[in-house]
């Protein structure tokens, strides 16, 4: 076995990914919010489906196992709760735009 001595490892390149933030950013700057909401919903829509199929299967033959079904569920559940917040937050701005007076 061939062991590299540290000066060696840390003179390789160095390899960076860029966060996900900046990702994100630059391809949804040509995206308008109602495409990103669209797509989101589309997903949470997928994520429940998912998590109903894995729960049909579970009951039905048992072939899936049990943490997968819950995890399933936890992530279903989670984006949810996801779009519930982000529902309420638009609701929240709307009154509040409302609200202003001209």
């Amino acid at each position: 076995m061939n062991i590299l001595p540290i000066g060696a490892v840390s003179a390789a390149a160095p390899t960076t990914v860029d966060p996900f933030w900046q990702t994100t950013m630059q391809s949804s700057s040509t995206t308008s919010f109602t495409q990103i909401l669209a797509d989101k919903l589309e997903h949470l829509d997928h994520t429940v489906q998912a998590a109903d199929k894995a729960v049909a299967s579970f009951a039905l033959n048992g072939n899936i196992p049990p943490h997968r079904v819950m995890m399933a569920l936890e992530e279903a559940s989670g984006e949810m709760q996801m779009m519930v917040q982000i529902r309420s937050h638009l609701i929240d701005g709307y009154q509040e735009i409302m609200r202003m007076q001209l």
